[in-house]
């Protein structure tokens, strides 16, 4: 070795605070808020035409989509006690509510707070998704869960309590979901006065996926992966409702259930008879979704 080569220095505290998953969650919490605030601050020249807007709404969608799913997987992987996650559940919620309220005071409230909410929101379900992945106790559970979780989520965005709410009261929905800005929209003839929203991502989603991911840590699954493969058709469907003339909204628990079952094939330790099983699930699944779209999705 080189006599003359220095050490590496040593990492301070504070990058590693970074490196951890507290820092990391911190990071992607901070990333999501800038991304919702300047997203509608992004000017898009409408002479380009309705496909510029379409890709620029789909990217916004997908990036916070990533960092969404980022922040829970960071998440998933914290050490904390059923008690503490209660007492973040309950910190969490209550500021998502108050920072709810405070974004209706004004258009400025909206933009900058709102974000905020978000987050809070997206941390709520985090808290809540790890309290229910505690009911898993076997690895084994977690396929059947998949399963009747897609299935539900698809009946009840289009035959059930959300399709109707979606057709009557979007308002609620909306209260109860990730907003995703619509791109440009703040800087337009109306200003802050136009900031409107392009895509919901719902409760229920990221609530399983929270609950999956805390359950995959557990069992010792590869949370990267996961989350690769459930980005990946999560991105599959939302780019499908953006680009599509159908105009209902498309349930992405499927989409979430199957991506972690998929990433994870290995670890349920199947017979040959269940991978079969599973797997014409999976496709009777990805044809519920289809059939329901078609039927009720067009305007």
């Amino acid at each position: 070795m080189d006599q003359n080569s220095e050490a590496a220095p040593e990492p301070t505290a504070n990058s590693k605070f970074w490196r951890s998953p507290v820092g990391k969650l911190g990071l992607l919490a901070i990333c999501m808020y800038v991304v919702l605030v300047s997203t509608p601050l992004i000017p898009i020249p409408l002479s380009y035409g309705l496909r510029l807007l379409l890709a620029a709404s789909l990217l916004a969608t997908l990036v916070l989509a990533g960092l969404s799913v980022g922040l829970i997987v960071q998440g998933a992987r914290l050490q904390v006690s059923a008690v503490q996650e209660l007492g973040l559940l309950v910190v969490s919620a209550g500021l998502w509510f108050g920072l709810a309220r405070l974004a209706t005071l004004s258009h400025l409230h909206r933009l900058l707070v709102t974000p905020l909410a978000t987050v809070m929101f997206l941390l709520v379900c985090l808290w809540l998704g790890r309290v229910i992945s505690r009911l898993f106790r076997d690895r084994s559970i977690l396929l059947p869960v998949c399963a009747a979780a897609a299935v539900v989520d698809i009946f009840t965005v289009y035959a059930g309590p959300t399709g109707i709410m979606l057709e009557k009261h979007p308002e609620f929905v909306e209260s109860l979901a990730m907003a995703i800005p619509q791109i440009g929209s703040a800087v337009g003839g109306e200003g802050l006065a136009g900031l409107s929203v392009a895509n919901f991502i719902g409760l229920g989603d990221f609530i399983f996926l929270a609950a999956f991911l805390a359950a995959g840590a557990r069992f010792g699954f590869d949370l990267a992966r996961t989350a690769g493969v459930v980005l990946l058709l999560v991105a599959v469907g939302m780019t499908v409702h953006i680009v599509s003339p159908i105009a209902i909204g498309i349930p992405l628990l499927p989409f979430i259930a199957t991506g972690f079952v998929v990433a994870n094939w290995r670890e349920f330790r199947l017979s040959a008879e269940e991978r079969k099983a599973v797997a014409a699930g999976v496709l009777l699944i990805a044809a519920l979704v289809l059939v329901m779209w078609l039927l009720f999705g067009r305007t």
